[in-house]
């Protein structure tokens, strides 16, 4: 029976049907009847199970990690269905002592130890181009909110989650100095989660 996955590749929105047969499995790559492209199908006969795992794994946020002294830094894809340019890759920066919903894999107001913030992938480029420039960069949405991100140009990365009580803004802020090695391996873990990022919007 085939399976059917809908993706996003280099600005188009695509068909992605794997079929089964006696024989190996052919994996059929289509532009969505809503995307304006015109039709353009690619087809190539690979074994089933490595076409599937293939073309789920490209649509599955995979973290990067790194940890230096007990605090770890971590970049993955939201993995959340959003419109062009809207999807988020996270990062968050995680003490050794962190509190409230950690360890359910979440942050929220009661968090501590623990920040997260989302940059859109309409914005992320600007991040992996300072890094690789070695120039510093920021994220602030301002308005009050006190969430943002900053990276200097000596890669010590500060991220401050901010969340709103109804009265008050409460703001959860963690650093993290990574060593110079670690510079193009973070450039290289941004893009790839930009990539995977891409395939989540329509």
């Amino acid at each position: 029976m085939p399976v059917t996955l809908t993706g996003v590749r280099d600005g188009h929105r695509i068909l992605i049907t794997v079929t089964r047969t006696p024989g190996p499995a052919t994996i059929t790559r289509e532009h969505h009847p809503e995307c304006p492209c015109h039709p353009h199908p690619l087809g190539a006969t690979v074994d089933f199970n490595t076409a599937l795992n293939q073309t789920i794994a490209s649509l599955t946020p995979q973290p990067w990690d790194h940890t230096i002294d007990g605090t770890t830094l971590r970049v993955t894809p939201a993995g959340l269905r959003e419109d062009a340019g809207r999807a988020e890759v996270l990062l968050r920066i995680s003490g050794p002592l962190v509190t409230g919903l950690y360890d359910y894999d979440i942050t929220g107001p009661n968090t501590r130890g623990a920040a997260e913030v989302g940059v859109t992938t309409a914005v992320l480029p600007s991040l992996i181009a300072a890094l690789e420039g070695r120039t510093g960069w920021e994220q602030a949405p301002g308005w009050g909110d006190p969430t943002r991100i900053v990276v200097t140009p000596a890669l010590h990365m500060t991220v401050t989650e901010g969340h709103h009580d109804g009265e008050k803004w409460i703001a959860v802020t963690e650093s993290v100095q990574l060593p110079e090695a670690q510079r193009l391996p973070l450039a290289s873990a941004l893009r790839r989660a930009l990539d995977v990022a891409r395939d989540w919007e329509d």
